[in-house]
């Protein structure tokens, strides 16, 4: 993604270029000169923490609409609609059917279970991300 020479951008520090990228080191591999003389380093896909949720390293000086992703529009579902479901960010897709929203997190019965079959105390999951079965 990033290659040395690139010029590149962050809030923090401003425009600067890409002076290395190390293949060897395998968490902050992307070395960056600033214009104000800071060198900083960077994950591969531009992230100043390993567990940072954004981006923060650009190729172009970004806009609020870039960074943040615009907010979904919630589904009219109805109680156990089958639905596709990620109970976690590495997670894989699984199939769920929809119990609730908490504000705009997803709420789905565990483990194939729905409404009429859920015994594990009455239990709900909460979910990473979601998707309509067809999607």
């Amino acid at each position: 993604m990033f290659k040395q020479g690139q010029r590149v951008f962050t809030f923090s520090y401003g425009w600067g270029y890409v002076i290395g990228v190390d293949k060897v080191t395998e968490q902050y591999p992307i070395k960056v000169h600033f214009d104000s003389e800071i060198i900083e380093y960077f994950t591969y896909n531009g992230k100043l923490l390993l567990d940072g949720k954004h981006r923060v390293l650009f190729f172009n000086e970004p806009t609020i609409s870039d960074i943040c992703d615009s907010p979904k529009e919630l589904p009219r579902w109805e109680i156990d609609a089958p639905i596709t479901v990620k109970i976690s960010e590495n997670s894989p897709w699984i199939k769920r059917h929809f119990a609730t929203w908490d504000g705009t997190k997803c709420m789905v019965y565990p483990n194939g279970t729905s409404s009429w079959t859920n015994s594990i105390n009455n239990k709900i999951v909460t979910c990473y991300d979601y998707k309509v079965n067809n999607d």
